[in-house]
């Protein structure tokens, strides 16, 4: 383990941020961060400061395959801390590097668009329902309510039945990331700066996605305010019907994107957990 690991898994054992480790040796967040990422190297009365902060030989960060002072450096502190979030004894600490954190993000990335897309059946699933129950009340009265109603929830069942189809499959596909929700990791300096560099870079994005969602979901309602506005009749039911299918339409897609891009977001805070 080279000494940038070693200084990221001590500082995470101890339940630190960056910027707490930088107060007590006297440095900036952002010579921390380099140090983390192996773009700098601490100075030799930093590294004695380090040593000491958190009770390891200057050897054990130095050399590659020097022993820690005494038994697993840091771990005690850490559970003494009370911090939920540290490194204690038994835990198995597992380095992530950028090839898995990308095939984390690439996997949330495609089946989280599944599971955006199932939440959307979901909230479409009544439009039929609707929309034949209007028909039948109006302009087709000769398709009787019953049949409209079985149909419809016919339809209707099919569409839940596909959603919770796309969320178990999304789920055993997420079973062999359940480590990072377990917080079981560590991002190795490298990959923690790429990770923030791109959730910094994705932040424009989830705003723009967040605004659009709620525009649409407010909107949403119009139709059926303008619907009331109509005169009594089977033209005011059906275009309360079209109404109503609009409204939900428009809900299921800010949803859509509530979800879609709230997952991506959520990946990139649950990976730097691994790293700040």
């Amino acid at each position: 383990m080279q000494l940038n690991d070693k200084i990221l898994l001590l500082r995470k054992k101890k339940g630190w941020s960056q910027e707490q480790l930088a107060d007590q040796v006297g440095v900036s967040r952002q010579s921390v961060s380099k140090w983390e990422s192996g773009n700098a190297m601490p100075d030799l009365d930093k590294i004695v400061v380090l040593s000491r902060i958190f009770n390891v030989t200057t050897d054990y960060l130095l050399k590659d395959d020097a022993p820690p002072q005494s038994g697993n450096p840091g771990e005690n502190d850490a559970a003494e801390a009370g911090d939920p979030g540290a490194f204690t004894q038994g835990t198995a600490v597992r380095f992530m590097g950028m090839g898995e954190a990308q095939s984390y993000l690439v996997m949330v990335r495609r089946y989280g668009l599944w599971v955006s897309f199932g939440v959307m059946l979901c909230i479409l699933s009544p439009c039929p329902l609707v929309l034949l129950g209007g028909l039948s009340e109006t302009f087709l009265p000769q398709m009787g309510e019953n049949a409209a109603g079985v149909i419809g929830v016919i339809i209707l069942l099919f569409m839940i039945a596909a959603a919770v189809l796309l969320f178990i499959v999304c789920e055993m596909r997420f079973k062999q990331f359940d480590y990072i929700k377990a917080r079981g990791f560590l991002l190795d300096g490298e990959t923690g700066v790429c990770v923030a560099e791109e959730k910094e870079a994705f932040e424009p994005k989830y705003t723009i996605f967040i605004g659009t969602g709620v525009v649409l979901c407010i909107l949403g309602i119009v139709p059926i305010m303008c619907a009331a506005l109509l005169p009594e009749g089977p033209v005011q039911e059906m275009a309360g019907c079209m109404a109503t299918v609009f409204l939900l339409v428009m809900v299921s897609v800010g949803v859509f994107l509530f979800i879609r891009i709230g997952l991506i977001y959520e990946a990139l805070n649950l990976l730097l957990k691994g790293y700040e």
